[in-house]
This record gives structure tokens, C-alpha cells and sequence, in this order.
């Protein structure tokens, strides 16, 4: 998703009453925006934090398969697309992320530590 396409969409949407739209055309820029304001913005945001990101990533997954209650037309695109940009998160990269991420609590580092511990 690029930025202009993006910012196009909240223009052509805030300045909807100002000129003709056809039916289309208005509900495709409102559906954008709801979706970079209540997914996409907090995902782009903390993006360049790297110890975090196979966790962020995750949440995000998370977050895109909850959004199809709000948007039940688009969510299947958006997951197989953001799907595919997780190929670098493997079971064993999380493990090994997770322990420098500020954001996970003691307690389910140590849990992963127990549960790592009984697979062996």
C-alpha cells in the first residue's frame, strides 16, 4: 500500500461533498481509509522496530482476521497479501526474538522458556 494512494483517498473522502461522486467511487476511499486508520497506521507506524517485528507482524495477522467483521469484501485480499510477506517468520526466529522485545512480559518469556524446554 503506497502513501499517495493513501492520501489520495482521505482527500478525495473529507472533500466527498464538495463534488459528484458516482456510488463507487465514494464507498471504495471510505473503505480505504477505515482500514488504514484502524489497521494499517499503527502496523506502518512501528514498523521500523526490528527486534519487534516478527511479534508485530503476528498482531498484525491478528488484527487483518478481526477486520472482516468490519469489512467482510476486502479482508480476504489483505491476508492472503500480508501472508505473503511473512515467509521469514519461522517458529525459531519468534523464539529467539521474543527474549529482546521490551513489550513481552516475564512471564511469557519464562512460559516459552518451560514450554521450549518440554519439546526437548
Amino acid at each position: 500500500m503506497d502513501v499517495p494512494k493513501i492520501l489520495y483517498s482521505f482527500k478525495i473522502w473529507m472533500f466527498r461533498g464538495q463534488f459528484r461522486l458516482t456510488k463507487r467511487r465514494s464507498v471504495d476511499p471510505q473503505r480505504l481509509c477505515l482500514f488504514v486508520v484502524r489497521v494499517y497506521a499503527k502496523a506502518w507506524i512501528e514498523a521500523s522496530f526490528s527486534v519487534q517485528a516478527p511479534r508485530l507482524d503476528l498482531e498484525l495477522i491478528k488484527a487483518l482476521g478481526t477486520y472482516d467483521k468490519i469489512d467482510p469484501e476486502s479482508e480476504t485480499s489483505r491476508c492472503r497479501k500480508m501472508s505473503s510477506h511473512l515467509w521469514y517468520v519461522s517458529e525459531e526466529l519468534v523464539g529467539l526474538s521474543l527474549p529482546f522485545d521490551s513489550d513481552v512480559s516475564c512471564e511469557t518469556k519464562n512460559a516459552m522458556v518451560t514450554a521450549y524446554d518440554e519439546r526437548i
